[in-house]
């Protein structure tokens, strides 16, 4: 197995047969473990020089950014039992609402979307669009699914599902 070196993974190349073996079904000595502290991403003590953004949205969307600010919170570290460095171009959880036409907002660290639904007739509205930049723009999300979307979508409507 050809694999580049990895600083602070020394046994990458052991990590990643075992990984492999996992994937195929084979006897290991040990369950495979990883390691992640939550929101890591954002626990960078090293802010990064030389970006400006109009809205926290544009900084969301800058791409070149978000790969430097991911390479940034690697640096140094290391990584244990079959842990790798993951980038994860995440759009917060409502993404899939944005899908069908809502409009997220953005905060530093996560996504939400404003409530335009108030009856059952403004579920028209939402119309999924392969079209929409946010769908462009989007990797391994923290999406919660089409369960999170209409939790997301009617959670500001009180009695709506009680509605026939």
């Amino acid at each position: 197995m050809l694999l580049m070196e990895l600083e602070g993974k020394p046994d990458l190349e052991e990590a990643f047969s075992r990984v492999e073996a996992w994937f195929n079904h084979e006897k290991l000595d040990r369950p495979l473990v990883r390691f992640s502290e939550h929101n890591a991403e954002f626990a960078s003590s090293r802010p990064l020089d030389g970006y400006n953004w109009p809205d926290l949205k544009a900084r969301w969307f800058d791409a070149e950014f978000q790969v430097d600010q991911f390479m940034e919170s690697i640096r140094g570290r290391t990584f244990h039992g079959e842990t790798f460095p993951m980038f994860f171009p995440n759009l917060g959880p409502n993404v899939y609402a944005a899908f069908h036409g809502l409009e997220l907002e953005f905060g530093g660290v996560t996504s939400w979307i404003r409530h335009v639904v108030r009856d059952w007739d403004d579920l028209n509205r939402l119309k999924f669009s392969w079209e929409k930049r946010i769908l462009s723009r989007l990797g391994e999300s923290d999406s919660g699914g089409a369960g999170e979307m209409l939790r997301q979508v009617l959670g500001g409507v009180h009695g709506l599902a009680r509605q026939s």
